[in-house]
């Protein structure tokens, strides 16, 4: 009787587990999307900072432009350098979970990413600026902005897939039973 009990345990437990292993998939690809969120707005901030300047130095050489115009312009090129390797530490740490996971949609995405070769673009979206070249890197930073927002929503439908698991729709998961927690 009490091996059966134990075999029951372990099998309630062993439910219990896979529930987890579904919860963290799920929390795993948000992650990600929070990720690309945060990078998409970042590119998006320096378009937008970048067009503030657009006015005063469209046009100038890069010795007539004012000091501030200049260090906005080193500021924002640091900042590229920067978004260049969050990106890639995103790229990495997609390639690594694919690795463990194989899921098609991070799979597809992370090819996206390396066709796009969006770690060396961005950067040089900080070059773009650092030479005056102002309106082409707020249309590169708005279209990456894009591009990033794009990957993260295709990622929500991984993470939605994850955190659905075999619940059918409507359908609410089960906690454990009172008398296997008390046991």
């Amino acid at each position: 009787e009490a091996l059966d009990e134990q075999d029951d345990l372990i099998n309630e437990f062993a439910k219990v587990a896979d529930e987890l292993q579904q919860i963290l998939s799920s929390l795993e690809a948000s992650t990600f999307v929070k990720r690309f969120k945060a990078a998409s707005r970042k590119q998006t901030e320096i378009a937008k900072r970048l067009n503030g300047t657009l006015g005063s130095s469209f046009g100038l050489a890069k010795h007539r432009i004012e000091q501030q115009l200049r260090d906005v312009a080193e500021e924002t090129a640091v900042e590229q350098e920067e978004q260049s390797r969050f990106i890639y530490d995103i790229q990495s740490d997609l390639e690594a979970y694919f690795q463990r996971k194989q899921e098609s949609l991070f799979e597809n995405v992370l090819l996206q990413m390396k066709d796009a070769s969006v770690v060396s673009n961005i950067k040089s979206i900080g070059e773009s600026t650092r030479t005056n070249l102002n309106g082409r890197s707020i249309a590169a930073s708005e279209f990456w902005a894009d591009t990033l927002d794009r990957w993260a929503e295709e990622l929500v439908a991984a993470a939605e897939e994850s955190g659905k698991g075999d619940q059918k729709e409507g359908q609410e998961k089960d906690g454990l039973p009172p008398e296997i927690v008390l046991q």
